[in-house]
């Protein structure tokens, strides 16, 4: 039985070109899969006018990967990120972007993780502050602000006593604290 071959039929929206990386594989990429290309990837491909073709091999391939040493994986990332914003290194994709010119999507967000790390820290420090300025047991009471004292729940005090935490090492048990007066 013979089958008759289909014609292939090409899409006029898809505008190819094969790059090889210095590892010696290659990168088909539709130039149209970017809304956005960093200023220098778009001069590489040779997709800004106004300036020299882009270097091609023997078999008509970009080189621009080949010639600065970047292997097919790190370019992979790179791609990765501007179609996703997904991030696995941050070191390494900037040392990448930055050899191929420089990438202002990586750099808002860095300068995000940059401000999400400041809020992280600010509120590490506020918690802290307030653990130490209401310790609920005896280890947290560095200002020595309060007294405590283990008793079971059931405990009869005064009202200037309050409960802190249960005692983890026994559970029936709790620390009981007492601000200290503030007069010597």
């Amino acid at each position: 039985m013979m089958y008759e071959q289909m014609p292939v039929t090409m899409n006029e929206n898809v505008n190819m070109v094969h790059i090889l990386c210095s590892d010696g594989a290659c990168v088909a990429l539709d130039t149209n899969s970017l809304t956005t290309y960093p200023p220098m990837w778009a001069r590489f491909m040779g997709l800004c006018e106004d300036f020299a073709p882009p270097e091609l091999d023997e078999c008509g391939r970009l080189t621009f990967l080949s010639n600065f040493q970047i292997p097919r994986m790190r370019f992979l990332e790179c791609l990765n990120f501007l179609r996703t914003g997904y991030v696995r290194d941050v070191l390494e994709l900037s040392e990448t972007f930055n050899i191929l010119g420089g990438c202002d999507e990586l750099d808002q967000y860095y300068k995000n993780q940059l401000k999400k790390d400041a809020e992280h820290v600010a509120h590490n420090q506020k918690m802290f502050q307030l653990r130490t300025e209401n310790p609920l047991c005896p280890n947290e009471n560095i200002q020595q602000t309060f007294r405590f004292e283990a008793h079971p729940m059931n405990w009869v005090h005064d009202d200037t006593w309050d409960v802190g935490s249960v005692i983890t090492e026994s559970p029936h048990l709790f620390w009981w604290r007492q601000r200290l007066s503030n007069e010597l």
